[in-house]
């Protein structure tokens, strides 16, 4: 059992109370600021309408360890500062009680991300209604639970992995010019690298994160001899082969053999790069 198990054993025999995130904590609005009152970098990031600071100002309005959530543009998205920043008029933030740990609330409400996000208003300008984040269920446990949890937490999105596809990354990288992300060391892992890892998409994507190292797998290569009006081969995108195995089934003997080379099909033998 672990220290959080038996703080919880301890301390909620009869388990976690849940209440209303209106009735929780405080919840206030950002103040607006127009773009040119902002510069390209400085103190006080200011987010406004993504988790990608609009841009940097000379003072904050709310301080380190805050969470908050985007309302419009980027809606149902929850953000946690552990610098001062800017709040703008497109966020809610939470002044949490002695009791209840903002960081402990950070991780409660990424719990609840997929609810927020069926909770937005699509039309021009997505948004999501304050009535909707007001009565929103949290888990309010002891303190010293929330806080043993709240490192748990921490560690696991140190070593995070993110799952998406190449028109999310796509989009992503189009809407987020200058997220904090490319600076950090990433490694992409693509499958599917024959087929998808060409043209404009593959380019931006390679060009917005500076420290990466891509892996791609592909069980059908294309080569030279047989790609058909495709600009680019697995040869020329991916010219470094890392490994190569052999896999085949004898289905005319209805097993699978273990087998370094084995025939499939009697004469056809699948290669994965």
């Amino acid at each position: 059992m672990s220290k959080l198990d038996r703080l919880i054993a301890e301390l909620c025999p009869d388990g976690v109370s849940f209440r209303a995130l209106g009735d929780a904590t405080m919840i206030t609005r950002g103040v607006r600021v127009i773009k040119s009152q902002l510069s390209e970098s400085g103190k006080y990031p200011v987010y406004q309408n993504s988790m990608t600071p609009l841009g940097y100002f000379d003072k904050s309005n709310y301080p380190a360890n805050t969470t908050f959530i985007i309302s419009a543009g980027a809606a149902g998205e929850i953000g946690y500062s552990t610098v001062d920043f800017w709040a703008a008029d497109d966020c809610f933030c939470f002044v949490c009680p002695e009791n209840l740990q903002s960081r402990f609330l950070y991780f409660a409400l990424l719990c609840q991300q997929e609810f927020l996000f069926s909770r937005v208003r699509r039309a021009s300008v997505p948004r999501l209604a304050r009535t909707v984040v007001e009565q929103l269920k949290i888990p309010l446990p002891p303190l010293s639970i929330s806080r043993s949890r709240a490192r748990v937490n921490a560690a696991r999105v140190k070593r995070r992995v993110t799952v998406t596809t190449i028109q999310k990354l796509d989009v992503f990288v189009s809407r987020n010019k200058t997220h904090d992300i490319y600076k950090k060391h990433i490694v992409i892992i693509f499958d599917e690298c024959h087929r998808s890892q060409f043209g404009e998409m593959h380019q931006k994507i390679i060009k917005a994160f500076r420290n990466y190292h891509i892996f791609g797998f592909t069980g059908t290569p294309i080569y030279a001899f047989n790609y058909r009006n495709i600009d680019g081969v697995s040869v020329t995108l991916n010219p470094d082969c890392i490994h190569r195995y052999y896999r085949c089934v004898n289905t005319k003997k209805k097993k699978l053999c273990d087998k370094e080379l084995i025939v499939l099909e009697d004469d056809v033998t699948e290669q994965v790069l």
